[in-house]
């Protein structure tokens, strides 16, 4: 149940660095025209829609379909091409997290914490916003991960007490940044789901 199909997970990373990453750096990238800034911030915005019909272009042409025969002979054929997407992406990350505690001319506090003061204007405003998204966004993904470890406590394939869980998780938010934290929570229940069975599983060999 775990399996994912290769002609998709092969196919993540090329596809989220043209249909994500390149439309959405020309969008912030200072050393170009407003307008074509602009333009890429279009280009950008129905990502979803040109990654989902790239990777079914690929699945069909390029990328084969190995599920059928990876059920059986190969249970963990997709994990190295997992590691290896979210651990180019956590790396892009957390050197974009580096960069930005070092060179903003603000304190952490001051770039993450939305300012409720009353006096304030349009653009902060529009900080405060961005502000909030973030902290919902995160706040939501890290609830969400939290919800599957507790799912995998439960069935005995997740030995880690919860002080634990939450200190590592602390750690990692503020040495890593947000998504990192969250792409390596990811792949660790990943790596949970295809090497431990569930507790009331009846499998030959199997190993707690």
């Amino acid at each position: 149940m775990r399996l994912t199909d290769m002609a998709y997970t092969a196919s993540v990373l090329p596809v989220m660095i043209l249909a994500f990453y390149i439309p959405s750096y020309g969008a912030f990238l200072n050393w170009i025209n407003p307008q074509t800034r602009h333009m890429w911030n279009w280009i950008w915005q129905p990502f979803p829609v040109y990654i989902s019909i790239l990777q079914v272009v690929l699945k069909y042409t390029f990328m084969p379909d190995t599920v059928q025969t990876d059920r059986i002979e190969n249970t963990q054929r997709d994990l190295p091409t997992i590691q290896y997407t979210i651990g180019s992406l956590c790396a892009l990350d957390t050197a974009m997290w580096w960069y930005i505690l070092y060179a903003a001319p603000y304190l952490p506090s001051t770039l993450f914490i939305p300012n409720l003061a009353p006096d304030q204007s349009g653009d902060a405003y529009i900080r405060m916003f961005l502000q909030f998204d973030q902290i919902f966004a995160t706040s939501a993904c890290l609830l969400w991960l939290l919800y599957l470890y507790g799912d995998m406590k439960r069935a005995g394939m997740m030995e880690d007490n919860w002080i634990s869980i939450l200190l590592k998780g602390g750690v990692s938010l503020v040495a890593l940044g947000p998504g990192v934290t969250i792409g390596l929570g990811w792949l660790y229940r990943e790596r949970l789901l295809a090497t431990k069975w569930h507790k009331d599983a009846l499998v030959p060999g199997k190993k707690n």
